[in-house]
């Protein structure tokens, strides 16, 4: 620090380390990157910057701006999450690393498949709106760890269940870290025998799986459900969508609640149940990446509509049994301009009767996806 001609840090760091360097100027990110835009080329110049130049760091925008006029020269500190799972006596090579500092986010899916989640918080998302997310999303016995003020005087360290923290107050730029002893892996197979089942219709495996194909399910996708039944496609698509949000909507309660327990059997809390004949409250949810539509309630055409006036690029599949329902579904594809893919499926299981195994076939289903521009 004290080598360099001048150094810049922002008002924070000039307070705790500014002292150790007479050649040190307090500014603000504006005035560090116009003071550097402006500097010749000959200075030598540092710039302050806190924690782990490799995580989520200003280094990043420094090197990506400054790269092609200056030899640049990173020194590394600790980072918090160093620090807190030195505190702690944990490990991290595992750690999922997340920020939500200046930024929207939603931790639950994250929560969900990742046996620790670290995030760096600030802004709108401090931990106590975090740990609210997790409670309300089903996750309020995860235990978590806040850390404030790490390596100063004032250092405090927090544990607690995210309900117990949902109702705390922390400072601007606290970290926190999230445990899930129960997490899940995203990469498995969910079979018919994994879900509780009930009088509600259910998607059957050998159909949810073709289904799931043809949606393309992303890591980070918003994916609906619509007429969610039991859920199996909801859960199935929440593995798939691991970083990502599935609303399922369904109008029975006994299938809600079917659903509802589906969800905490298999630990896949980034599904939100909702209670709701489509398209009803369609238009308040988020844009939809992906569209699975197993029951429509006669106003498929609706509710395509509704899904594609929101999102035009939307991936849709839909599932039907009667021929009247498969040609529904064409029109309303066919009137958005999207040429559906139809496909016909008959599958069959074996079931054992005395020494041998008979074939048992389900009944036939039509699968129908479209997207715009295929």
């Amino acid at each position: 620090m004290a080598q360099t001609d001048l150094l810049l840090c922002t008002p924070r760091l000039h307070r705790q380390l500014g002292a150790l360097a007479a050649n040190s100027r307090s500014m603000g990110l504006p005035e560090i990157f116009a003071a550097l835009d402006t500097a010749p080329d000959s200075a030598d110049w540092g710039v302050l910057v806190s924690g782990d130049v490799g995580f989520y760091s200003l280094a990043a925008s420094l090197q990506k701006r400054y790269k092609d006029r200056w030899q640049l020269c990173f020194l590394p500190g600790i980072s918090s999450l160093q620090l807190l799972c030195a505190r702690l006596g944990v490990d991290y090579q595992d750690t999922c690393m997340l920020s939500a500092h200046g930024r929207d986010m939603q931790i639950v899916p994250w929560a969900c498949y990742n046996r620790q989640v670290f995030a760096l918080t600030g802004g709108v998302l401090r931990p106590q709106q975090l740990c609210a997310q997790l409670l309300a999303a089903g996750l309020g016995k995860l235990p978590v760890t806040v850390g404030e003020d790490l390596a100063l005087p004032s250092e405090r360290i927090t544990t607690g269940t995210a309900a117990e923290l949902a109702e705390q107050t922390f400072g601007d730029l606290s970290v926190m870290l999230v445990q899930n002893p129960d997490a899940r892996d995203p990469a498995r197979c969910l079979h018919d025998s994994d879900f509780v089942r009930g009088a509600a219709p259910m998607t059957k495996e050998p159909v949810r799986a073709l289904c799931l194909a043809y949606l393309e399910v992303a890591p980070g996708d918003c994916v609906y459900d619509i007429g969610a039944g039991t859920g199996s496609v909801a859960v199935s698509a929440a593995y798939r969508a691991c970083r990502g949000t599935v609303y399922a909507l369904e109008r029975d309660r006994e299938a809600l609640a079917l659903l509802r327990q589906n969800i905490a059997a298999l630990g896949a809390y980034n599904v939100v149940p909702i209670e709701a004949e489509a398209p009803d409250k369609l238009a308040a949810l988020p844009l939809p990446d992906a569209v699975f539509i197993g029951g429509s309630g006669g106003k498929l055409g609706d509710i395509i509509d509704q899904v594609l006036l929101k999102n035009p690029a939307a991936r849709l599949v839909i599932t039907a049994i009667t021929l009247e329902t498969l040609q529904r579904a064409i029109q309303a594809l066919q009137r958005h301009d999207i040429e559906p893919q139809i496909t016909s499926i008959s599958a069959a299981n074996a079931k054992k009767v005395g020494a041998s195994h008979m074939m048992m076939g389900q009944n036939p289903v039509y699968i129908i996806s479209g997207r715009s521009g295929r």
